[in-house]
């Protein structure tokens, strides 16, 4: 009768430890939330910079292969022009109009003497 009015001291060591554990376990539940918080936000902001980044350089090369293409095409278009105003019956119209200015300066000079 007398051990029904009494808790044993290991019984209550024992409810003290599951307490105490399932409030570690608490405590250790919520800091890992708050830690995964913060990695998931710093990760997203990386991959925010990774993505400008490689947008910046993608950007970049677009320009750059469009000014080295526009270069190319103007040298090339030089060559053929200069090929023809140059070697060949066909001239550009730069080229006419300077024959033509050259005719007349040429006239001009011949009609003073």
């Amino acid at each position: 009768m007398d051990e029904n009015k009494y808790i044993s001291i290991d019984k209550m060591q024992k409810e003290v430890d599951e307490k105490f554990e399932k409030e570690v376990r608490e405590h250790n539940a919520k800091v890992d939330a708050k830690r995964k918080a913060i990695q998931d936000a710093e990760n997203a902001e990386m991959q925010k910079l990774y993505k400008g980044m490689a947008e910046s350089i993608k950007t970049e090369q677009e320009e750059q292969k469009s000014r080295e293409l526009e270069e190319a095409v103007s040298k090339a278009s030089k060559e053929v022009e200069d090929k023809y105003d140059n070697n060949s019956i066909i001239k550009s119209e730069k080229r006419t109009s300077m024959d033509k200015g050259y005719n007349n300066l040429l006239d001009g000079l011949d009609s003073n003497d």
